[in-house]
């Protein structure tokens, strides 16, 4: 408002108004209540087969690798070397989302083995040992 400008009553909301602002806004408020408390539920959820995934098993996003279990590499980019080798899945690094991979030895088993870290899309099952 400016200085002078007449004051208008009639766009405040009534006392008798608030009851029909506060229902509406008392319905946004529980849908909004319903909905952050059912995606904290699947959240919740979600989170705990993920707990148990990684507790149990070494668990992938897409694919589940048990350790000992023989791997065969491919589609690597930065360690293109790698691709077409075998190794044996040690353990799954939930906070990376990758498995330990200690990798066959060509020169014998006396050579020390090399271990890396890959994501499953890298893994494939060749058999178990």
């Amino acid at each position: 408002m400016k200085p002078g400008d007449i004051f208008d009553e009639s766009r405040l909301a009534k006392p008798s108004d608030w009851d029909v602002l506060n229902q509406d806004d008392d319905m946004a408020f529980k849908e909004f209540e319903e909905r952050m408390k059912s995606e904290f539920e699947g959240e919740r959820s979600r989170a705990s087969v993920q707990k148990q995934l990684a507790g149990s098993s070494c668990a992938g996003a897409d694919k589940f690798f048990r350790a000992g279990q023989q791997v065969f590499i491919g589609q690597l980019r930065a360690r293109a070397d790698l691709n077409g080798k075998y190794g044996h899945v040690i353990s799954y690094d939930a906070a990376k989302g990758r498995y330990a991979i200690e990798l066959e030895s060509a020169s014998g088993p006396s050579a020390a083995a090399e271990r890396i870290l890959l994501k499953p899309i890298n893994l494939s099952i060749v058999g178990t040992t």
